[in-house]
């Protein structure tokens, strides 16, 4: 009735364990900057594109994704199969260590919590980023996804909530640190429908608070011929990859900010246009 375990499988999980903890793990570089390069060798992104691939290829391969069914799929299933497993795919092998992760079912954010304060509960992401500097957690991305059938309504109010995420991220990071203005910032990710827009909101030199859209693409979550559009919305996430690379780096070289007298003096943009 039930076979014998088999003795190779074994020793692959005992090669596993005993070198695990053993893993050479690059170490992120100080002082980066966004300077219109890749931070990375063209070996390293071929090695994450192909991770990338191999998740599109299980999507593909679902049957619960295709287009009789797209139209009876929720939010969190959207979400759990298909845009976490691809933002993880795009992370796979990185520079961050242990303390960085990827968190979902609408964690409250403690920078929203703190900007609100009084004890008042902060806003809840669908997804964040989320990196332990020092003892202190900092939210360096978040992302508002619809399902794949979006409404304008829909897009619009996730479009103004990920803008007001990403202003609590940034001011939670300047209490603590002395952050490079027009460089660093805090990524947005929306996914609306098929679409994925890539944000990202830095401080500039008149303590004004700017938010930029990157890269806007389409996410291919069922086969197409054309490669094109699988090309970029690959550059999209490595994009993505790249930014917060930097991003990670400029905090981590960042000095303490031992006052936040300065903070109260920035200015903030005004939400997104309705489009």
């Amino acid at each position: 009735m039930k076979p014998v375990p088999i003795p190779r499988i074994e020793d692959m999980c005992k090669r596993f364990v005993s070198n695990f903890l053993s893993e050479n793990l690059t170490s992120l570089p100080y002082d980066l900057s966004h300077a219109k390069d890749w931070k990375e060798g063209e070996d390293k992104l071929e090695e994450v594109t192909l991770k990338i691939l191999e998740t599109l290829r299980s999507v593909w391969r679902n049957p619960a994704f295709r287009s009789e069914f797209i139209s009876t799929m929720n939010e969190g299933t959207y979400v759990n199969n298909i845009i976490v497993p691809l933002i993880n795919a795009c992370l796979f092998n990185n520079h961050f260590g242990e303390s960085a992760f990827i968190t979902t079912f609408e964690r409250q954010s403690v920078a929203s919590a703190d900007r609100r304060g009084d004890g008042r509960v902060g806003r809840r992401p669908d997804i964040m980023f989320i990196s332990k500097e020092d003892d202190k957690f900092y939210e360096l991305m978040y992302a508002e996804c619809s399902r794949v059938i979006c409404t304008k309504q829909k897009e619009e109010d996730d479009d103004i909530k990920l803008w007001r995420e990403c202003n609590d991220g940034l001011y939670w990071a300047q209490k603590s640190r002395r952050l490079e203005k027009e460089q660093f910032g805090i990524i947005g990710i929306q996914v609306a429908g098929c679409k994925l827009t890539l944000n990202v909101l830095i401080r500039d030199e008149l303590e004004i608070h700017r938010y930029y859209k990157l890269h806007e693409t389409e996410i291919p979550i069922r086969y197409s011929n054309d490669p094109s559009i699988l090309a970029d919305f690959i550059y999209t996430l490595l994009l993505f990859r790249n930014t917060l690379i930097v991003n990670m780096s400029l905090l981590r070289s960042a000095h303490d900010r031992r006052s936040n007298r300065n903070l109260d003096s920035s200015t903030v943009t005004s939400p997104p246009p309705n489009s």
